[in-house]
């Protein structure tokens, strides 16, 4: 009698008790496209030259080059070469270091790097709902998952805007929102390397305003450079954070712009729905801004009187030496999205203007 009641508990029992659902198509579709970035994986060794050419207005302005030689997670030197900007950061078990000039790099290229090695939270996507979309970039249709923070829970903000595409019914990743910042990159050309996809020719974007073209090589890791991999005496620990768009952090957005609303730091929305700015600041040793250039903006004109109010005013923090950071944001109406914010692109058009002639503070 004992068995016969046991067998019929265990039959009521939900599926999920006894096994684990299957993962619904989407989930499955991300998993093999993030699988095949394999730059990242504990087995690689791997070195890259990147040839970088900004754009202003779509025009060609400063070029670099990028070097990175990979041997682990904690075992990497990234050396940036550009007329304004020359950088080497050394990653080793004993934390970050950093010589040349301090601060963060030209827009976009450490999130776009950074993506290449860490594509995407699998746990968080595992446990948000993804939506399928459709996108148009640089003119090719592509086909999006994105991911969709569960109500109720803690999300971070790669999240809120992680959404990955493939193009032609291929599963290779061609298109991705970075992240947070208003990135997005565009990979033109895809091949394959170390059994896995890599891109040669990409696009970073800022709320699909395209900012700089990558051409990447790609190649083993040789001992040479493996061995190479270690900080010299001149330079200087950094805290993880510098190394991606973590400025906006530091900056006084409330008693600058006391209308301004972005990603990193919200305050009091504006009534600007899409409104979009990046600047590239240079700060002197006491925090202030020196000088405010802007990179790309839906509206260049508002965007120019914004960056000259920039100048004189001073972070919160105050930095040893004279450094760079990126600074942007992206408008939004939290009435209509609330803390979902959609990506950038979903709903193409004119975006309309950052507001009305005086951006004084």
């Amino acid at each position: 009698m004992k068995r016969t009641t046991l067998l019929l508990l265990l039959a009521t029992l939900p599926l999920s008790a006894t096994a684990q659902a299957p993962p619904d198509p989407l989930h499955t579709s991300l998993n093999q496209s993030l699988d095949r970035l394999q730059l990242g994986s504990p087995s690689a060794r791997w070195s890259l030259t990147a040839q970088v050419q900004y754009f202003d207005r779509n025009k060609p302005a400063e070029a670099g080059t990028v070097q990175l030689s990979y041997a682990a997670s904690d075992q990497r030197r990234t050396s940036f070469d550009f007329p304004s900007f020359h950088q080497i950061v050394t990653d080793t078990a004993e934390g970050h270091r950093s010589e040349g000039d301090s601060g963060e790099t030209p827009p976009g290229l450490a999130e776009v790097l950074h993506f290449l090695q860490d594509p995407a939270s699998r746990s968080a996507l595992s446990n948000a709902t993804l939506k399928p979309l459709h996108l148009k970039s640089q003119g090719v249709r592509l086909d999006c998952i994105h991911a969709i923070p569960e109500p109720g829970r803690h999300t971070p903000t790669t999240l809120l805007q992680q959404t990955l595409c493939t193009a032609a019914g291929s599963p290779a990743l061609r298109y991705a929102h970075l992240e947070s910042g208003g990135y997005s990159v565009f990979f033109e050309k895809v091949d394959t390397f170390q059994g896995g996809d890599v891109p040669l020719i990409a696009d970073i974007l800022f709320a699909e305003i395209r900012i700089a073209r990558v051409q990447f090589t790609f190649a083993p890791l040789t001992p040479e450079q493996q061995a190479a991999i270690h900080p010299s005496p001149a330079s200087q620990p950094i805290s993880n954070a510098t190394l991606t768009h973590t400025a906006i952090k530091r900056l006084n957005l409330a008693a600058m712009y006391p209308g301004l609303h972005s990603f990193v730091h919200p305050t009091v929305s504006i009534d600007e729905d899409g409104a979009a700015m990046l600047l590239r600041l240079h700060l002197d040793p006491a925090g202030k801004v020196i000088d405010a250039r802007v990179i790309a903006s839906t509206d260049p004109y508002n965007a120019a009187n914004f960056a000259g109010n920039l100048k004189g005013d001073a972070f919160a923090d105050p930095y040893p030496t004279s450094r760079f950071a990126n600074f942007s944001f992206i408008a939004k109406n939290p009435e209509i999205y609330g803390d979902n914010f959609p990506p950038i692109g979903d709903n193409p058009g004119s975006a309309p203007s950052l507001g009305g002639g005086n951006t004084s503070p």
